[in-house]
């Protein structure tokens, strides 16, 4: 199993909250070292070529995926060039579905391997 590897298993979670006082380019000069201390929701091999966010309004929520600096994975990066690479997706109450490919996930870790099958970005929406 892709996952069993100890280094793929979250360890620590850690949440940048963006406001006024403290903008997202604030919160960019943190990301490395947030993630030399292993804190993220992307795992494994190129976990760190993964940019990710999430967002809500009310019930309704999306995560974004697209990867960055790539060009040693192959162009486009997609399918099992990611090999044992994961993003933990949040708690949904009937899982999410990729608004471009029609693909559904259930919660939990989701290979990014399988993400990106067909596209080399995904644009996740939760159930409402």
């Amino acid at each position: 199993m892709p996952f069993s590897d100890p280094q793929g298993v979250p360890t620590a979670t850690y949440r940048l909250q963006l406001r006024l006082e403290f903008p997202f380019t604030e919160a960019g000069r943190l990301v490395p070292y947030l993630s030399e201390l292993g804190i993220s929701h992307c795992y494994g091999r190129f976990a760190n070529r993964l940019v990710s966010f999430r967002r809500r309004l009310g019930t309704e929520r999306i995560v974004v995926v697209v990867p960055r600096l790539t060009a040693s994975l192959g162009c486009p990066p997609v399918g099992l060039v990611w090999e044992n690479t994961a993003i933990d997706l949040p708690l949904a109450h009937r899982g999410w579905c990729n608004v471009l490919t029609r693909q559904e996930w259930r919660t939990g870790l989701v290979p990014v391997a399988d993400l990106f099958n067909e596209l080399p970005f995904a644009l996740l929406c939760s159930d409402r």
